[in-house]
């Protein structure tokens, strides 16, 4: 059960319903880090009252920043996303709730480079490809780091889950 006021973490492995854990904070509308472990990747999920902010996973988050970055090349050169590339994604600087990829799009929003409104496309673009495979896990571990501590993030967008999910599971019924 979640519980939006406190952390809650269950830290040893254990069955994992990502579709209800997700229906729980969308409907208690949670503010937090919904961080999870499974499948030797860690999942990030930053909400607000049970919206998607950002979404992440440790399982390649550079290569799917840049596959994303590329739709907005006239922007953002290649130069630029090298730069990028070379900022965050060895940095030493790690965080409990903002991933590097996170902070990367935050670095390219304060410089000009994306406007608000294309890095909430760019996050929402990137949720899709996080969300299909979060999907899939059954075991797992995760805890829901609270609001308190996720205060002072930027926040460019603020997603309804459902259509991303509609999106994931009809993506991966096509595949099958």
């Amino acid at each position: 059960m979640i519980n939006s006021r406190s952390s809650t973490s269950y830290s040893t492995s254990h069955k994992l319903h990502p579709l209800s854990l997700l229906a729980q904070l969308i409907s208690r509308q949670v503010s937090g880090c919904l961080k999870l472990t499974a499948q030797a990747a860690e999942w990030r999920l930053l909400f607000d009252r049970g919206q998607l902010n950002f979404a992440t996973n440790s399982a390649g988050a550079f290569a799917r920043l840049d596959r994303q970055l590329q739709a907005y090349s006239d922007t953002i050169p290649r130069s630029v996303r090298d730069e990028v590339r070379l900022l965050f994604e060895a940095s030493d600087e790690v965080d409990h709730v903002v991933s590097r990829d996170y902070r990367a799009i935050c670095w390219l929003v304060d410089q000009t480079y994306l406007s608000p409104e294309q890095s909430a496309d760019l996050i929402g673009a990137i949720a899709i490809e996080v969300i299909e495979p979060f999907l899939n896990i059954r075991e797992g571990s995760y805890e829901l780091i609270p609001q308190n501590q996720t205060e002072g993030i930027p926040t460019y967008c603020r997603h309804d889950m459902r259509p991303i999910v509609e999106v994931c599971q009809r993506n991966s019924k096509q595949r099958a």
